[in-house]
């Protein structure tokens, strides 16, 4: 009986702290609405007020305040307008994230499971060359606070998502209620998720080299989550993926598994670098890379097309317009909207 009171009392501290970190945001993203950059002071005493606390008493932690700062983030996405040009738009966010602040305090378990959410700009990025379309069933497999999600969605009421960890699976309840959430680890989505969704695009942004439940570290963590999402992903979808930027064919740890893949499950239609200066905000500078994948066996499985070196945010996007081939042409397997 102690147990299962302690047990309920948990639950109910665990569900107060998600939202207080809710309306936290929403101050947040009011603050982003005007403009007005959100110091670290400001941040404190906000935190400290919806508490009723100081940070150094450990009732909350400054990974929840960043966390806050990101719903804060979509939770103005949701609610804006998309009438700029994609050139306006990146320079949006990038001035969006200027008005936030840099991620100095990590926890271990945000460490150990790599949990580097995806910056606005490159989330932007990456739904631009994943070129979504209304009938389209988008599946975010490790979707952290939803991020890449919220761009789909503009496109598509038909948007999964999945997250492993309770806490920002939690966020991801209160901030998608119509969508549903699911928390299988993504390494497996393919033989966890439901038989019946069937996704046409996959917007990926797994763990580099962390396992679940494992301490060791390896590139075979993100060939794990790719393999599984391709094998989900519906004949001729498009998966992006964003990546460790040594995860390409001119590499050769990658190169005959791009070959293996592109003989048995998708041809890689796209690939260039992104600056490590894309992730600062978030507390870390490691280049990184988008690939783009078709569900489509290559009749030429050596063939890889132009692989691009590490560029800005800036010459990326010009390279997605001109350079991220046309969406296969098939017919789209549709999912009903997902119900939360």
């Amino acid at each position: 009986m102690i147990c299962i009171m302690i047990y309920f009392l948990a639950q109910k501290v665990a569900e107060n702290k998600h939202l207080k970190i809710n309306e936290a945001a929403n101050i947040f993203s009011s603050c982003i609405e005007q403009g007005k950059s959100l110091t670290t002071e400001f941040i404190k005493k906000t935190f400290n007020q919806l508490f009723g606390c100081y940070d150094n008493q450990g009732i909350w932690l400054w990974k929840d305040a960043y966390e806050a700062v990101e719903i804060a983030q979509i939770i103005y996405l949701l609610k804006e307008k998309d009438n700029k040009t994609p050139k306006e738009k990146l320079a949006h966010y990038k001035q969006i994230l200027e008005l936030t602040p840099t991620h100095t305090r990590r926890t271990q378990n945000q460490i150990e499971l790599q949990q580097f959410s995806t910056p606005l700009t490159i989330a932007f990025l990456a739904c631009l060359a994943a070129k979504v379309v209304p009938n389209d069933v988008v599946l975010e497999p490790s979707a952290g606070n939803g991020v890449l999600a919220t761009f789909a969605q503009r496109t598509t009421s038909n948007v999964y998502l999945n997250e492993i960890d309770d806490s920002r699976a939690e966020n991801l309840r209160l901030l998608f209620k119509s969508h549903q959430v699911f928390q299988h680890n993504a390494e497996q989505i393919n033989d966890r998720l439901n038989p019946s969704i069937k996704p046409t695009v996959i917007l990926a942004n797994p763990p580099f080299t962390a396992h679940l439940n494992l301490t060791t570290k390896s590139r075979k963590a993100i060939e794990k989550h790719l393999i599984s999402s391709l094998h989900r992903l519906q004949p001729g979808g498009r998966l992006v993926l964003i990546s460790q930027e040594s995860l390409s064919p001119n590499k050769l740890l990658w190169h005959s598994k791009l070959i293996n893949i592109q003989k048995e499950l998708a041809t890689l239609r796209f690939s260039a670098g992104i600056s490590g200066k894309a992730y600062y905000k978030h507390g870390t500078t490691i280049d990184t890379r988008i690939t783009v994948f078709d569900k489509q066996q290559s009749s030429e499985p050596k063939f890889f097309p132009e692989i691009y070196p590490t560029l800005e945010l800036e010459s990326l996007l010009e390279l997605i317009e001109a350079k991220v081939p046309p969406r296969i042409k098939t017919k789209a397997i549709v999912n009903q909207p997902s119900q939360g």
